[in-house]
């Protein structure tokens, strides 16, 4: 399954030159968690609650005994002042699971998905999450949809599902079974295929 079926598009972006207020506006009225910043040749950066969150650190000045030292830079105002620069993506052809072991291990929560360099979907740990609850009912439904369209010899295989486990039965011929997998993993909420040796 690939991230241009499970990510969300299209995507709410800000510019360099956004303000932070603005910024924050769109991630509190919109329920996201981060804003990829895009100028006019595609991703420069992302903005993230946590950046924003950030510049709310600093301690009152009232709720010190000793007095603080006056600031020696003004407060940030634009979103390129904070944004993250070197922000981890993936494309629209690559796998979810990919995407996911690279949010893992990079401990990020989302990755905008690229076409070139412009922004075309965002996949978030939630879009995976809604793939995985799929139901079974559901995705059968959908792999068999997804054999049937190939042809009917393949559409006549065996399927069944459970907890996003597929099992294909009905042939012993291993190009079939092969360009059965292929099809499977394709469909949104799989997580694996596994072929069920046909009794003699």
């Amino acid at each position: 399954m690939r991230a241009s079926q499970v990510m969300t598009s299209p995507v709410v972006t800000v510019q360099p030159d956004t303000s932070i207020k603005e910024a924050a506006r769109l991630l509190t009225e919109r329920h996201i968690s981060a804003l990829p910043v895009v100028d006019e040749k595609g991703l420069v950066g992302i903005v993230s609650e946590a950046d924003l969150l950030d510049l709310e650190t600093n301690p009152d000045a009232r709720a010190q005994i000793t007095p603080m030292p006056p600031r020696t830079r003004p407060l940030p105002s634009r979103v390129e002042e904070v944004m993250s620069r070197n922000v981890l993506t993936v494309t629209e052809e690559t796998d979810v699971g990919i995407a996911a072991q690279r949010m893992l291990e990079a401990g990020v929560k989302r990755l905008p998905v690229l076409r070139g360099q412009q922004v075309v979907g965002i996949v978030s740990r939630h879009d995976l999450l809604k793939v995985m609850a799929m139901d079974d009912g559901d995705i059968e439904e959908r792999v068999r949809k997804a054999l049937s369209e190939e042809g009917r010899r393949i559409g006549e295989l065996n399927v069944t599902v459970k907890d996003g486990l597929v099992e294909i039965s009905g042939t012993t011929d291993p190009r079939l079974l092969r360009l059965a997998d292929v099809l499977v993993r394709s469909v949104p909420g799989v997580l694996d295929v596994r072929h069920v040796p046909q009794e003699r």
